[in-house]
């Protein structure tokens, strides 16, 4: 399932609200120029068709209801500025219902594989080398 150039944008928007440009004195990068909005085309178009269904389903219902469920707000979440689109999140992310704060969770999850395995991002955290996946005995 290939996403439109309009629900790569509100994922950008909805990334950068989590991993802001200078979230960490040392990283000037936000989460969508570590690629995390990338991560999810990718996730979006490799899984299989009902999870694909449900990440792009999670974009739209943050974009389109985000500030009405959390903010009583009658806008779009990517209309929103930087400041109200996190107080959205974080109302989302702590709200009473499971689905909901699930929804952000997969977004913000996303985000930080993208933002964590930076080069940059890596190296301003002090981790030295790509981390090595362990090898079990009997595998």
């Amino acid at each position: 399932m290939k996403m439109r150039a309009f629900e790569l944008e509100w994922a950008a928007k909805m990334v950068d609200a989590m991993i802001p440009p200078g979230v960490e004195e040392k990283i000037p990068k936000s989460a969508s120029e570590t690629g995390a909005t990338e991560v999810l085309r990718e996730m979006i178009f490799y899984t299989p068709a009902l999870t694909a269904l449900g990440l792009r389903a999670t974009i739209w219902l943050i974009e389109l209801l985000g500030p009405m469920i959390a903010a009583r707000k009658f806008s779009r979440f990517s209309r929103l500025d930087p400041s109200s689109r996190e107080k959205v999140l974080d109302a989302m992310y702590n709200s009473k219902s499971y689905f909901i704060r699930q929804m952000v969770l997969l977004i913000k999850m996303s985000s930080c594989f993208a933002w964590g395995a930076d080069p940059e991002v890596m190296k301003a955290l002090g981790v030295e080398d790509t981390p090595k996946f362990v090898k079990r005995s009997g595998n």
